[in-house]
């Protein structure tokens, strides 16, 4: 998301740079002339388009209970959630993305507010569903998780998933 963002400002920058580009501070968004605005719609072309990856994303949010049944009890199981979580991890992200710059760009859209919200909610659900992760890795071991990693060599790609997850508590 961030990216996509980036590469947007950088073109416009570039359209730009040759120019001195007015001061639109004061200017309600539907007024500024579009070659000074985000390109938005290099995170979603349309606001239907959004919405039906946010249906994607709750749906693969309610998945989560089924696939998580024995997760940690093959390195087939194990990858396989993890690349799950992962993939519903970067839908979220893009999802946040778009909404933020887009209620960024108007704070008085009510549409926009409720976008924010309604992930908000999406993504309080998410960090219930999944909070037996940690939990679950610190049981799995050290040793077990090098047995699959040698099974699943794609299980190298979460070997580090963040701060107090399984590479900080195994390495000892």
């Amino acid at each position: 998301v961030t990216t996509v963002f980036l590469l947007s400002a950088g073109r416009l920058y570039s359209e730009t740079k040759d120019k001195k580009v007015p001061d639109h501070s004061n200017v309600e968004r539907s007024k500024i002339p579009v070659e000074y605005t985000w390109k938005i719609e290099d995170i979603y072309p349309t606001y239907d388009a959004w919405k039906i990856d946010k249906e994607k994303a709750a749906e693969m949010i309610k998945g989560i209970d089924k696939i998580a049944e024995g997760w940690t009890t093959s390195a087939k199981k194990f990858l396989s959630f993890l690349e799950y979580n992962s993939n519903l991890s970067m839908i979220g992200e893009k999802l946040a993305g778009y909404a933020s710059h887009q209620n960024a760009s108007d704070l008085s859209n009510i549409q926009f507010m409720k976008m924010r919200g309604d992930l908000q909610v999406m993504f309080v659900e998410y960090g219930s569903k999944v909070s037996f992760i940690q939990p679950d890795i610190i049981k799995l071991g050290k040793e077990k998780f090098e047995e699959y990693l040698k099974e699943e060599p794609k299980l190298g790609d979460y070997k580090v998933m963040g701060p107090g997850c399984h590479h900080h508590r195994l390495r000892s």
